[in-house]
């Protein structure tokens, strides 16, 4: 399994090795167990559904560029905080674009379609 973490063309190098400890680390503590879970469910005939969402938002310019979604990222599609508006009512409160207002529809229907169906 170490393997998968390491890069064969920078064994040395820390940087490298910072981030594929990183990786380790998150997979280890979010995707392993989420997996784990949705076997063990399975298997006693549940049905299971999983999704990852992979969308870097455009309102967090303070983040690394290298970091995409985070943990929970997902919530204000899905709950349509793009729409929000401002105090004045004439304008967005945050600055997603039109395309993420488009995925947090999308995403909205799917969950509703999900949880009546």
């Amino acid at each position: 399994v170490i393997d998968l973490y390491r890069d064969p063309d920078r064994p040395d190098d820390p940087i490298a090795i910072r981030d594929q400890f990183s990786q380790l680390m998150l997979d280890s503590w979010f995707i392993a167990p989420t997996v784990m879970m949705a076997q063990a469910a399975s298997a006693l005939g549940v049905q299971v559904y999983q999704y990852e969402f992979q969308h870097r938002s455009s309102v967090y310019t303070d983040r690394p560029a290298d970091t995409g979604a985070d943990h929970g990222d997902d919530l204000f599609y899905m709950f349509g905080i793009p729409f929000l508006r401002d105090v004045t009512g004439d304008s967005w409160k945050y600055s997603f674009t039109e395309e993420e207002r488009q995925l947090s529809l999308d995403m909205m229907a799917h969950w509703v379609n999900f949880a009546t169906n």
